[in-house]
C-alpha cells in the first residue's frame, strides 16, 4: 500500500513547472502589498500624531477657546429704549448714552479671585461707599465665616435637629450684628463689596453692570490694561431724560430694575434678571412698545471681550396726544392762580388745583396737571392725582341729573319747577343759593337750581313733593342704582378706560338713607376725580358720545417712522337720547352767555359751561370747606377743547360769603391762550 505520509522529495518533484512559479509570484505579490499596507499605516500614523501635536500644543488656546464658546451662549445687551413726543414732534422723553462697565466671569473662578478683582476695580475706578444697613451686614458676614460666632452651640444643635431652619439661622446672625460691628468696616471693603456683589449678579447669557455712569477716561483706562481686569468689558446705556420744561415725569413713569413680586413674569416673558423695565406710569404701560429688541454678542474666550453677532432694534417711539406748549400753559396759570391767592386766610387749606383739556372729538387728551404747593412754597406737578383722588364736585354733574330726568320721561322739556325752599318733615329746608323762581330743564341749568335737580331725583324714586310731608321713596337701592347708571353713560362712577396703568374710583355713598338721593342728584354724595369730570363735559360736548381718553396715539420705527401700533379712538357708549343731549347743552351755552358761569362770558368764542362748588370737611380744620369746580367745551358748535377743573379745599366756609370760583377764572385763560393760538 502507498505511503500517504511519506516526504515528498522536492528535488525529486517531477510535477509541472509552471505551478511553482505561480506560487512564488504569489508569495512575491503578498509579501510586497504588505509592505506597502504597513508603509500607509506609519504614514497615517505619523499624520495623526503630527494633527494631535498640532491641536493639544500648537493650537490648544484656539481649540478651548471654540470649546469654551460652545458651551457659553451669546450675551444679550438692551438697546436703546424708545422715546417720547407730543402730538407736534416736541421732545418729552429722551435717552442720554451713559457708559457703563460690565463683568462677565471666566471660567474657573471662585469668590476669593474675584474679591481680589473687585479690589482692583476699586484701587482704580471711582465706587460710590453708599451701601444700605442690609449690605454692610451680608459684607461683614461675608467677612466673618459666614457669622459662624454669632450662632451657639445649643442653635446649631437645634438647626441639625431640624428645630431651626436655615430662614431661622439667617435671621439669628443678621439681628445679632451691632452698628458698632457695621461701623467697624473699612471703606476699602465697602466698596470691594459693592463690586463684589455686583460682579455676582451675572448669568449664563447676561453679563452684570459693575459700574455706571463710567467716564470716557474709565473706558480707555480699562481698554489699555484689560489683562489686569479678566471678564471686564464696557456697554453703553441709555438713562431717561425728562423734559424739564414741563413736568409729566410721574405720569411718564420710570426705568428701573425688575421688582420681585414682578420677576416671575419677566423672566417667563424672556427678560434677564438684570434687565431695565418700565416700573410704573406710561413707561410700564407701553413697556413691549418701548424696550425694542436686544443685540447679542460672543465671548471672546481668550480675553473675555465682547463682540457683536446680531445687531438689536431699538424700541418704538410714542407720539402722545398732548400739546406740550398747551401743557406748559396749563401748568403756569394754575400755578400762578394758587399764589395770587395764597395770603388769604381763608384759603389756607387750598394748596392743590387740578385741570385736564381734552379733544372731544377723539379723546385725545391735550394737557393735564395736578399741580400742588409743598410746605416750603415750592409748586410741582403730580397728574397721576388726576386719575386716583376723588372729590364730591358739586353742580357741574347737574348737566346729567337733567338728561336723566328728561330721558325717564319724569320731567317734560320746558316743563316748569318753581324754585323755592322744600320742607320736608324732620330735615332743615332745602334750596338752592338763591330762591330762583321758575325754571325749567335749560334755565334750571343756567342758574344752577338745586330744587329742579330734587325733583328729578325724587320722581325718579316714585315720590311726589308734599310741602312738610316725609320723603318716601319705597325703593331707594333701586333709584340709587338707576342714578348710577345715568351718571355712569358720561364717565362718572365708572373707570374711563384711559391708557395708563392705574385709575382709580373714588368713594360711593351708602344707599341706605333715600334722604341723600337729593344730595346725589346735585353732585354732593358720590365723589368723582378729574378725569372722569373730562370725560363727563366731553361727552356733552360732542353732543353724546362717550369716548375712551388716550395719552398715547401710536407707536412708531425710528428707522422709517411707519406705524407699528396705532391707539384707535373708541366709542365706550352714547347717549341715545339726541333730544335731551342738546338741551343740557343749551343750558350749558345760557349760563354762559349770562354771565352765570364767571368770566368765561366775555370770551371771543362761543362755549358751554357749568360751575360748581361742593361742601366737604377737613378734620385739619375742624370745619367745612369748600371745592371749587368748572367744566367747560368750546367752541360751541363745533367743540375742539373740552376742559374739567378742581381746586380741593379751596376755601372755609366759615368767616364770610362764598368767593370767587378760581377754576371758572383758570379754565378762561386756558381756553383763551388755546384758542387764540389756533
Amino acid at each position: 500500500m502507498k505511503n500517504l505520509f511519506k516526504k515528498t522529495d522536492v528535488t525529486n518533484y517531477d510535477g509541472s513547472s509552471e505551478h511553482l512559479k505561480k506560487e512564488q509570484s504569489l508569495k512575491k505579490t503578498i509579501d510586497i502589498r504588505l509592505k506597502i499596507f504597513m508603509m500607509v499605516l506609519v504614514g497615517l500614523a505619523s499624520v495623526l500624531v503630527y494633527r494631535l501635536y498640532q491641536i493639544q500644543i500648537v493650537d490648544a488656546d484656539h481649540y478651548i477657546d471654540l470649546l469654551e464658546k460652545s458651551h457659553i451662549p451669546s450675551i444679550g445687551m438692551a438697546t436703546m429704549r424708545g422715546e417720547f413726543f407730543d402730538r407736534n414732534g416736541e421732545v418729552l422723553v429722551s435717552n442720554k448714552p451713559i457708559n457703563s462697565i460690565t463683568y462677565y466671569p471666566p471660567s474657573g473662578v471662585d469668590a476669593e479671585e474675584r474679591w481680589k478683582v473687585a479690589q482692583n476695580i476699586v484701587k482704580s475706578f471711582k465706587v460710590e461707599d453708599d451701601l444700605t444697613e442690609g449690605d454692610l451686614k451680608n459684607l461683614w458676614l461675608y467677612l466673618n465665616e459666614n457669622g459662624k460666632s454669632l450662632i451657639t452651640d445649643k442653635e446649631v444643635e437645634e438647626y441639625k435637629d431640624n428645630k431651626l431652619s436655615e430662614k431661622d439661622i439667617d435671621y439669628l446672625k443678621q439681628s445679632r450684628i451691632t452698628k458698632e460691628m457695621m461701623d467697624s468696616l473699612s471703606e476699602n471693603d465697602r466698596k470691594t463689596f459693592k463690586i463684589f456683589y455686583a460682579m455676582g449678579t451675572s448669568t449664563a447669557s447676561q453679563s452684570a453692570i459693575v459700574l455706571e455712569e463710567a467716564t470716557e477716561k474709565d473706558i480707555a483706562y480699562l481698554s489699555e490694561n484689560k489683562d489686569l481686569f479678566p471678564g471686564f468689558s464696557f456697554i453703553t446705556n441709555w438713562e431717561r431724560e425728562h423734559n424739564k420744561k414741563i413736568g409729566l415725569s410721574s405720569l411718564i413713569g420710570n426705568v428701573s430694575d425688575i421688582s420681585s413680586e414682578k420677576l416671575d413674569y419677566y423672566l417667563a416673558d424672556g427678560y434677564q434678571l438684570n434687565d431695565k423695565v418700565g416700573s410704573y406710569g406710561l413707561e410700564y404701560q407701553y413697556e413691549d412698545l418701548l424696550s425694542g429688541v436686544k443685540s447679542h454678542y460672543s465671548i471672546d474666550g481668550s480675553d473675555r471681550q465682547l463682540n457683536m453677532i446680531k445687531e438689536g432694534r431699538k424700541g418704538y417711539d410714542l407720539n402722545m396726544s398732548l400739546d406740550f406748549k398747551l401743557q406748559q400753559d396749563i401748568e403756569k396759570v394754575l400755578q400762578e392762580t394758587m399764589e395770587s391767592v395764597k395770603n388769604d386766610p381763608r384759603r389756607k387749606p387750598f394748596k392743590e388745583m387740578q385741570m385736564v383739556v381734552s379733544d372731544p372729538r377723539t379723546g385725545d387728551v391735550l394737557g393735564l396737571a395736578a399741580m400742588k404747593r409743598d410746605d416750603k412754597g415750592k409748586y410741582y406737578n403730580d397728574p397721576q392725582t388726576l386719575m386716583l383722588d376723588g372729590f364730591p364736585l358739586g353742580s357741574t354733574i347737574k348737566g346729567a341729573t337733567v338728561y336723566m330726568g328728561l330721558d325717564q320721561g319724569v320731567m317734560k322739556q320746558g316743563e316748569i319747577i318753581n324754585d323755592t325752599p322744600m320742607y320736608i318733615a324732620g330735615t332743615p329746608p332745602r334750596h338752592s343759593f338763591m330762591n330762583l323762581g321758575p325754571v325749567d330743564d335749560i334755565k334750571s341749568l343756567q342758574l344752577s337750581s338745586n330744587i329742579y335737580m330734587f325733583e328729578v331725583a325724587m320722581r325718579l324714586g316714585g315720590y311726589r313733593y308734599v310741602p312738610n310731608a316725609p320723603l318716601r321713596i319705597e325703593n331707594p337701592d333701586d333709584t340709587y342704582q338707576l342714578m348710577r347708571n345715568y351718571y355712569s353713560q358720561f364717565g362718572l362712577g365708572v373707570k374711563t378706560q384711559i391708557d395708563y396703568p392705574r385709575e382709580e374710583l373714588a368713594f360711593k355713598g351708602s344707599t341706605e338713607q333715600a334722604g341723600s338721593l337729593l344730595d346725589f342728584s346735585i353732585g354732593q354724595f358720590d365723589n368723582y376725580n378729574a378725569m372722569q369730570l373730562n370725560q363727563y363735559i366731553a361727552t356733552l360736548a360732542n353732543g353724546g358720545y362717550r369716548l375712551k381718553p388716550r395719552l398715547v396715539r401710536e407707536a412708531v420705527s425710528r428707522d422709517n417712522q411707519s406705524v407699528v401700533y396705532e391707539n384707535q379712538v373708541e366709542i365706550l357708549n352714547t347717549l341715545e337720547n339726541e333730544e335731551a343731549t342738546q338741551r343740557v347743552r343749551e343750558g350749558m351755552r345760557r349760563c354762559v352767555i349770562t354771565g352765570n358761569c364767571g368770566p368765561i362770558m366775555s370770551a371771543s368764542y362761543t362755549s358751554g359751561a357749568k360751575t360748581g362748588t361742593a361742601q366737604d370737611y377737613l378734620a385739619e380744620y375742624n370745619g367745612v370747606v369748600r371745592h371749587n369746580t368748572f367744566v367747560a367745551f368750546a367752541p360751541f358748535d363745533n367743540p375742539e377743547i373740552a376742559v374739567s377743573c378742581i381746586a380741593p379745599y379751596t376755601y372755609l366756609e366759615s368767616g364770610g360769603g362764598a368767593l370767587t370760583n378760581l377754576c371758572s377764572v383758570a379754565t378762561k385763560k386756558v381756553m383763551d391762550n388755546y384758542m387764540n393760538s389756533r
